[in-house]
């Protein structure tokens, strides 16, 4: 009889043990991305205001970690970023890994990451035919602590087409 309480004691102990070893880590609050709307008129400059949204999305500015083709550094671009700012978005056809990337860039060329390859795969054809997206960034976290990282989360807007 003691042999199979400590034949179940000892399987249940590795269930849990198991169970914890494979859980994922809860995510921070300070590692989530905002989707409360946002008014472009707020954000926008005045000689973009008027321009009519057809869709949106948020995403995370994939790519921050790494430096910039020249050398520069993401992470210290990141460092001088405010939120919000309008980002520039810029089609990328002949990157070496992504035939569809995306630059995200702030207003004076640095170049901040790329939009994530799921977003970019369906953005990419529409922007190569003359669809315009703007991105505004909508959330700045790490550079301290635990996380040393800093990321950034962008609101992408689809502008409706005129006619």
């Amino acid at each position: 009889m003691e042999i199979v309480f400590l034949i179940i004691a000892a399987i249940v102990v590795l269930w849990f043990v198991l169970k914890a070893l494979t859980a994922k880590p809860a995510r921070s609050r300070q590692n989530e991305v905002s989707t409360a709307r946002v008014s472009l008129a707020e954000i926008l400059p005045p000689e973009l205001a008027n321009l009519e949204e057809e869709d949106h999305f948020v995403v995370r500015v994939a790519g921050v970690s790494h430096p910039n083709d020249d050398g520069s550094s993401r992470q210290e671009m990141l460092a001088r970023c405010k939120v919000p700012e309008v980002l520039q978005l810029r089609r990328q056809p002949n990157h070496r890994h992504d035939k569809n990337a995306i630059q995200v860039r702030r207003q004076n060329g640095e170049m901040l990451g790329f939009i994530p390859k799921n977003e970019a795969r369906l953005m990419a054809p529409e922007m190569d035919k003359g669809r315009r997206y703007i991105a505004v960034l909508t959330t700045l976290d790490g550079g301290e602590g635990q996380k040393r990282w800093r990321g950034a989360g962008i609101l992408v807007v689809k502008i409706k087409e005129s006619g």
